[in-house]
């Protein structure tokens, strides 16, 4: 399923690395990353019949569709300047969250363990993925492309509202600075962006902290995520 979601990705986002490679899609096309990707759902859900498990079923063909809806109110919200840190989070809660969440979810469920040792897993991969996307969200800016194996910018380029930018809007709209609101008014809502961009944006983002308070918040739900493993064993 992962791997379905990052072949159309790649295509939606018009990514030209994926994990320091040329993606699928600009090697062999759109249509055959698209098609290969529902091949892939396809497989998954023939692999997800074979376990004879009604519920983990249940668990991973809503993880699907949950992903699917999380995408397009993500696509939804691209160059909305209003969008708020509630829409942000929900939107990364369903677009990669709900698969974390699904992955460990479904393990105790086949294995037919407590109820409770359930919830925790779900819990668990719920704010590991909402951790990852945050964490994922600000190296888009203050990332080594090199190390990390993906484009630097990308979220930018494509006038995505991640939570840097939301933060760093604020900020300029609470301080009254015309400069900034201008700036990103043009950037993001009017997707007029120049060479130097980038690194005006990553220096207002820098400005009002909000790198460091989306890798802060990343940390609160990676602790989160620990805390709901208390409930098993060392």
């Amino acid at each position: 399923i992962h791997s379905a979601t990052l072949l159309h990705d790649d295509v939606v986002d018009e990514s030209a690395l994926r994990r320091g490679k040329k993606p699928a899609n600009l090697i062999w096309g759109n249509s055959a990353s698209i098609l290969v990707g529902d091949f892939l759902f396809a497989r998954a859900f023939n692999l997800m019949v074979e376990t004879n498990s009604m519920e983990a079923l249940g668990i991973l063909s809503n993880a699907s569709s949950v992903i699917a809806e999380g995408e397009v109110h993500q696509l939804a919200a691209l160059r909305n300047l209003k969008m708020t840190e509630d829409d942000y989070m929900a939107v990364i809660k369903a677009k990669t969250a709900a698969l974390f969440a699904a992955a460990t979810e479904v393990a105790p469920v086949i294995a037919d363990r407590p109820e409770s040792e359930r919830a925790a897993l779900c819990d668990y991969g719920m704010k590991l993925g909402l951790a990852f996307q945050l964490v994922d969200d600000a190296l888009d800016y203050g990332g080594l492309e090199s190390a990390l194996g993906k484009s630097v910018g990308d979220d930018f380029r494509e006038g995505k509202m991640t939570l840097p930018v939301i933060l760093a809007y604020q900020d300029a709209k609470s301080r009254g600075d015309e400069t900034a609101l201008t700036f990103w008014h043009k950037v993001i809502v009017a997707h007029k962006q120049d060479s130097g961009d980038l690194a005006t944006a990553t220096q207002y983002l820098q400005d009002a902290d909000s790198l460091n308070a989306t890798l802060d918040l990343a940390r609160a739900h990676i602790s989160r995520a620990k805390t709901a493993m208390e409930h098993f064993p060392n």
